[in-house]
C-alpha cells in the first residue's frame, strides 16, 4: 500500500514488468515457463512452440522434474539470446537425452 502511494506521489505510476527487469543477476537462477515467456516479452504458448522446434533443449536450457513444469536456467536463455555457442555439460556422467517419436508415427533418423 505505502510502495503503491509512492508511485501515485511521483507521477510516475506502476508498471507490472518493473519487477522484472529490476531482479539481481543470479547465474543459477530457475524460472518457469510463464516467467521465462514474461522477461523475453512473448507469449508462453511461444515459448512452448521453441521447445517443440528443438531450438531450446531439455537439459541444456531447461530441465524437467517429476511434478514440476519445466524449470529454465535463466543463464542459459540470455546466452542463446546473445547469440553465444551452446555451453559443454558440466557432468560428463549425465546420459544423451535421447529424441522421442514424432506424432504420426514417422521414424528418426
Amino acid at each position: 500500500m505505502e510502495t503503491s502511494r509512492r508511485l501515485r506521489a511521483s507521477g510516475r505510476g506502476f508498471c507490472p514488468l518493473d519487477f522484472v527487469f529490476r531482479l539481481p543477476a543470479v547465474s543459477d537462477e530457475y524460472l518457469t515457463t510463464a516467467e521465462v515467456a514474461r522477461r523475453l516479452r512473448l507469449h508462453p504458448r511461444t515459448v512452448r512452440n521453441k521447445i517443440a522446434a528443438g531450438i531450446f533443449r531439455e537439459g541444456e536450457h531447461y530441465f524437467r522434474r517429476p511434478g514440476l513444469g519445466p524449470r529454465w536456467r535463466w543463464d542459459r536463455v540470455v546466452a542463446w539470446l546473445e547469440g553465444e555457442p551452446p555451453a559443454e555439460q558440466e557432468d560428463s556422467t549425465t546420459p544423451p537425452v535421447v529424441p522421442l517419436a514424432e506424432p504420426g508415427g514417422r521414424r528418426l533418423r
